[in-house]
């Protein structure tokens, strides 16, 4: 998945990659796609809806599960950059889609 390969190339700018230059690529390469279904560390799920080219990982969330997996009554949408404190902890793989509700 993109954001665990992002973590492998960082490791790599320690002794192999030019960090500048992963800079670059990841500016045109999205960490989260819009569409991913992710859960932040409160718990919640969302699907990204957004992502700014100056924050690849905070990207813009619409939240549809509850901390409690329930599903919420009125959809709203959380933009990670405004929230320090909160971040994207898990992306479910397409096959672990299944079991939520379409988005």
């Amino acid at each position: 998945m993109p954001h665990e390969a992002y973590e492998v190339l960082l490791e790599l700018t320690r002794t192999q990659l030019d960090l500048n230059i992963l800079k670059v690529f990841f500016n045109y390469v999205a960490i989260f796609p819009v569409g991913s279904l992710v859960q932040i560390n409160t718990g919640e799920i969302g699907v990204v809806i957004e992502v700014r080219q100056q924050f690849p990982l905070k990207p813009q969330i619409r939240i549809i599960l509850d901390a409690k997996g329930y599903a919420v009554d009125n959809v709203y949408e959380i933009n990670l950059k405004d929230t320090p404190t909160q971040f994207i902890i898990k992306v479910f793989r397409e096959e672990e889609r299944i079991i939520f509700p379409p988005v």
